[in-house]
């Protein structure tokens, strides 16, 4: 990409680059002590798609601030980490226009709450809350 092509792209997908590019270069003296060239592509790869989809998921959270309240209603109700897509298929009409007329969204946000909800069960009750003290990140935490 050019660097005159950075405005033309979507917030998201700026976003997505610049905090890839911090990630990148945070993982530099890892690269050169641990990973080929070629590894560090392909994980360079791979950061930027996670955090491009992380970012759709956490934008479609804030455009819709109603969502961050219904995960833990619908949460209680179903456990949604254990839900598979035709599972939430089979949420009842009535119970998606319940929550749809109180809410405001639609049945892809179901899938946005499960994949947050999702997250938030998988993070490591090992790691620190950012901001971590520079160049101090724990040896073997993943």
């Amino acid at each position: 990409m050019e660097h005159k092509d950075f405005a033309k792209l979507t917030k998201q997908q700026q976003n997505t680059l610049l905090i890839a590019l911090h990630v990148r270069n945070s993982l530099e003296d890892f690269h050169v002590k641990n990973l080929s060239d070629a590894q560090m592509k392909e994980l360079n790869q791979i950061t930027r798609q996670a955090i491009y989809e992380g970012l759709g998921f956490v934008n479609e959270k804030d455009n819709k601030n109603d969502l961050w309240q219904l995960t833990e209603k619908l949460t209680k109700k179903y456990k949604f980490e254990e839900l598979d897509e035709s599972q939430i298929a089979e949420i009842t009409q009535a119970e998606f226009n319940e929550i749809k007329d109180n809410h405001k969204i639609k049945r892809k946000d179901i899938k946005n709450v499960r994949m947050i909800n999702f997250l938030i069960e998988e993070m490591p009750h090992y790691w620190e809350i950012p901001p971590y003290p520079k160049n101090k990140a724990k040896k073997g935490e993943k």
